[in-house]
């Protein structure tokens, strides 16, 4: 039985940042619970990262990411914590679409935008399971940061 992990996951990943492989490897690694027919051995976390991650990936795949250096680097950065496991669909959907979440929280703070409008562009963005709330928290704290700061993110 093969085990899938978080921390395999970040090895395939700094490959891909490194230069060592490509970025189907990390697509591959994901997708492979969800079409293998083999069993794997797989836990909470790890499950909870896939399941965040695999949206993303399928668009990725069909249409292409021409940001994904970006996003993969910015996910790495997140994902550098010990205490993923109550956060980690809010890190992966903030790591991956962070411009367009910082865009839309200074139309926000401006008054272009409604909440109702925000909080629906946010749920748009992120996987079904993620906490609006928190990434709303996490955003107003990056409004004027040119990057994510792990510090902000609490």
């Amino acid at each position: 039985m093969k085990v899938l992990s978080v921390e395999g996951f970040l090895v395939v990943l700094d490959a891909y940042l490194t230069g060592r492989s490509g970025f189907e490897d990390v697509r591959e690694y994901v997708f492979q619970l969800y079409w293998a027919e083999e069993e794997f051995q797989i836990d909470d976390r790890t499950k909870s990262l896939f399941a965040a991650m695999l949206g993303y990936l399928q668009v990725e795949e069909a249409l292409g990411d021409s940001h994904q250096m970006e996003r993969m680097k910015r996910l790495r950065y997140l994902l550098d914590s010990e205490d993923l496991l109550d956060t980690l669909p809010e890190r992966v959907s903030f790591a991956l679409e962070f411009p367009k979440i910082r865009e839309l929280t200074e139309k926000l703070n401006i008054g272009v935008i409604s909440k109702r409008v925000y909080e629906d562009q946010l749920r748009k963005l992120s996987p079904p399971d993620v906490d609006i709330g928190r990434i709303e928290v996490w955003a107003q704290a990056h409004v004027n940061e040119p990057d994510i700061n792990r510090d902000k993110i609490v």
